[in-house]
């Protein structure tokens, strides 16, 4: 059995893998794709927080913002912006293919996207 590890610890670990420019080069644009196409695909999924409905996505912003943060605060700032606005954009983007009554083709193209990120 593998020895448990502590958060920090995973961190340091985790990021080890990151000092490479080939690494650092694929993660720049892979790592934003794929957050993109999660919050985009879990905008059709709701839950029910004290009478409110949220979309996951939203709570799996929050989820990742903390994250970061508990990291460290700087990053955790710059990451909340930046991946608010890959939410934002991506809520903005639901609600148009919605009205078009595009949704199956706007899951489907994020679905895409997100194997191809991951290839990556």
């Amino acid at each position: 059995p593998m020895p448990k590890r502590t958060f920090k610890e995973y961190v340091i670990t985790h990021g080890s893998f990151h000092f490479t420019s080939i690494n650092r080069m694929i993660h720049f644009p892979a790592v934003p794709v794929l957050f993109s196409t999660v919050f985009g695909m879990a905008r059709y999924i709701y839950v029910t927080i004290s009478g409110q409905d949220v979309d996951l996505g939203t709570i799996l912003l929050i989820t990742l913002m903390l994250w970061y943060t508990r990291i460290d605060i700087q990053m955790g700032l710059i990451c909340s912006f930046f991946y608010g606005a890959i939410h934002w954009s991506m809520c903005e983007i639901f609600i148009v293919n919605r009205e078009k009554g595009e949704l199956s083709e706007y899951f489907m193209n994020l679905i895409g996207l997100f194997a191809i990120s991951g290839l990556l």
